[in-house]
């Protein structure tokens, strides 16, 4: 489970490697909208971190090139908490490097029994677990 846990992060970061910049004022607007339901949302850490503690458990440490990469994947990831969910956005360009994260995240939500994933135009969403419905409506109105 720890290699395909390490082979989806991975490949969830390749795809990354291949988006633009995302829009920071779609950011920005999505995350004033969130904040204004109660929502917390911040950069997230998520792919670093992830990516971090499997090579720790095979008793290796993260390259510094793979760490500074990962860390600019996540220039477009931020991580929503709701009082009773969270959920995980990744803002992109669209396109087919986009369609293509869109199956690795329904892939991961998969494999790791998560809540599932969803998108919203340009925005992906990773539920680690089942969402509440205040926070699934929640996220939908602001995301739509």
């Amino acid at each position: 489970m720890l290699k395909i846990g390490l082979a989806v992060v991975a490949a969830f970061a390749a795809g990354f490697f291949f988006l633009h910049r995302a829009d920071s004022s779609s950011a920005a607007r999505v995350r004033s909208c969130l904040q204004k339901t109660g929502a917390s949302v911040q950069q997230s850490a998520f792919l670093e971190q992830s990516a971090a503690e499997a090579a720790a458990e095979q008793g290796q440490t993260l390259p510094d090139v793979m760490r500074k990469a990962l860390r600019a994947a996540e220039r477009n990831l931020y991580d929503v908490n709701f009082a009773d969910s969270s959920a995980l956005l990744i803002f992109t360009k669209g396109g087919r490097q986009a369609d293509a994260l869109e199956l690795q995240l329904a892939q991961l939500s998969e494999v790791a029994g998560m809540g599932g994933s969803g998108r919203y135009g340009k925005v992906l969403v990773l539920w680690p677990q089942p969402p509440t419905d205040s926070a699934a409506a929640a996220l939908d109105g602001c995301l739509k």
